[in-house]
């Protein structure tokens, strides 16, 4: 994993992120994913398949086409954001625990400044 550079763990830096994450339901359930695991390391198939038992009422094929698009483009954006480190070798992905609280607490404070709540 990326070494942290205590320059983006400021709540600060987080905001920047937060559009990035939020403006795509499905980076959301990404991280909702990584945060439900026990494991400080999912495979990529497992976090498809949490990812799209999440959004789909069925779990019929939708697992390979969720894989496809967090192999080519969610888990580069958030590894790029620093929220976790993918390994596209072993198709492995480790969360940074530490910037996504740093990004939850921000959308935390957020929303309350807006007048409403993060679940």
């Amino acid at each position: 994993m990326a070494a942290t550079d205590p320059a983006t763990t400021r709540p600060d830096h987080a905001l920047g992120c937060l559009g990035q994450v939020l403006s795509d339901p499905r980076r959301q359930r990404t991280l909702d994913a990584l945060d439900a695991s026990d494991a400080g390391r999912v495979g990529l198939e497992t976090l498809a398949g949490a990812v799209a038992a999440r959004e789909f009422d069925d779990d019929s094929g939708h697992a390979d086409r969720v894989a496809n698009a967090l192999h080519h483009v969610h888990l580069p954006k958030l590894e790029e954001l620093d929220l976790l480190d993918y390994d596209r070798a072993t198709r492995e992905v480790t969360p940074n625990d530490c910037r996504i609280a740093t990004l939850r607490e921000a959308a935390s404070r957020a929303a309350s400044a807006l007048g409403g709540g993060v679940r």
